[in-house]
């Protein structure tokens, strides 16, 4: 799950009438599970928030079914893992002449681990005279993977932009999305 997400672990059981207690132990998480680290409902619905916000966190959790007033045998250990909400560092406009390509466009990262970091992006705002330009990323990018410079085409004779839209992901978490202006 993502960062300040609810769990809404939903248990159910074949047995009607079938209660449920659980505990958990956590790493790197602080909120309600920090303070209610056990419970008896059907459903689990705590809010999990990082402790840390750029590394991953653990709930561990062990439930124990109880019907008719006999328990059941414990689960075995249950991992959930708390992905952190990348973030991009801020990315620089650019003036371009027109039929010259843009600076290819270098994409970095306060959050950490880098590993499953990726991002998408798309042109959110194009001035009409303006051509030459791929207006969408295919799919999610590794961070690693710039993008690539394009030569623009602008025929007015007035200035008028590109807007880019990035969004990171991390395990599938989105980020807040940034822009950035290509002024041609």
């Amino acid at each position: 799950i993502c960062d300040g997400s609810t769990l809404d672990f939903v248990l159910n059981s074949s047995l009607p009438n079938t209660t449920y207690s659980w505990s958990a132990t956590v790493s790197n998480i602080t909120g309600s599970y920090s303070t209610t680290t056990n419970g008896d409902e059907t459903n689990i619905n705590q809010i999990a928030t990082l402790t840390d916000a750029e590394n991953i966190g653990t709930i561990t959790m062990i439930i124990i079914p109880m019907a008719n007033g006999c328990y059941g045998a414990a689960s075995s250990p249950i991992t959930i893992t708390v992905n952190p909400t990348p973030e991009i560092d801020l990315i620089s406009d650019q003036t371009i002449c027109s039929r010259y390509p843009f600076d290819d466009v270098a994409i970095s990262t306060p959050t950490s681990p880098l590993g499953s970091f990726t991002y998408s992006w798309e042109v959110t705002t194009a001035g009409p005279n303006l051509s030459g330009f791929t207006t969408a990323s295919v799919g999610e990018l590794p961070i690693s993977t710039p993008i690539i410079g394009e030569t623009i085409f602008n025929t007015n004779s007035v200035a008028e932009d590109l807007v880019y839209s990035l969004t990171p992901f991390f395990n599938g978490c989105p980020g807040n999305t940034q822009t950035f202006t290509i002024t041609v």
